[in-house]
């Protein structure tokens, strides 16, 4: 059946995955980056008792999956064209102006019908369009909203208040943990348990612990502290 659906339409069925690598993998160039920086296409089948990708075992054939890109940083900075990189403070705040009609609007909308089956849907949509205030919000913070800092300070501010987030508590903390990104020790925003820890704890404390107290409880004291867990 599937077959003649395909037929009928012109479509080709998908090619079958094979657990051995391919002989020959397609190259994908990176436009605006060094021809010898490339990436490739392959499925990737990893067999975790073995330790095994595509068949190879880690390490075979110069296969490290460890080991940094072939590229660096700067080259994909540079990949990058340079009208991205121009900050418009008019149309940064046309997207707040935007976000603000909607919050208040699906708020109207909901207090004109009044119905439980409308309810749970606005919790759903208004809390989606909270979080868009956070990444306005956040975007401040970085300084990417607008040249002015003035201006990023004060649009960040009265957007993260109005979801409760201590915009400046955050920036600063958000600032740290981009510093300390992936830093087992230093990072504010991850705080790995060894896996020693981490095996001796029931199923019901490693939910509680990490799950239920952080994003419960953890994230609004760790703001009003001047760090962050949830950045």
């Amino acid at each position: 059946m599937a077959t003649r659906f395909l037929s009928e339409y012109g479509l080709r069925p998908l090619p079958k995955f094979y657990h051995t690598p391919r002989t020959k993998i397609p190259t994908v160039i990176i436009k605006g980056l060094p021809a010898k920086i490339s990436s490739t296409q392959s499925v990737h089948t990893v067999d975790e008792d073995e330790k095994r990708v595509n068949g190879l075992k880690l390490g075979d054939n110069g296969f490290n999956p460890g080991a940094p890109p072939p590229f660096t940083l700067a080259d994909i900075r540079a990949a990058i064209p340079k009208h991205c990189w121009v900050k418009d403070s008019w149309w940064s705040m046309s997207y707040v102006l935007i976000d603000v009609v909607v919050v208040f609007g699906l708020a109207a909308v909901t207090a004109y019908f009044n119905s439980m089956v409308v309810w749970p849907l606005y919790w759903f949509a208004q809390g989606t369009m909270f979080w868009a205030l956070f990444v306005l919000g956040h975007d401040c913070g970085h300084g990417s909203f607008s040249n002015d800092a003035k201006l990023n300070s004060v649009v960040g501010h009265l957007l993260h208040s109005s979801i409760l987030v201590p915009y400046h508590g955050w920036r600063i903390s958000h600032r740290t943990h981009h510093q300390n990104h992936g830093h087992v020790e230093n990072d504010e925003s991850w705080h790995p348990l060894s896996e020693k820890i981490y095996r001796s704890l029931d199923a019901a404390t490693r939910m509680l612990s990490l799950l239920v107290s952080h994003g419960c409880f953890a994230c609004g004291f760790d703001l009003c502290d001047g760090s962050s867990s949830c950045t």
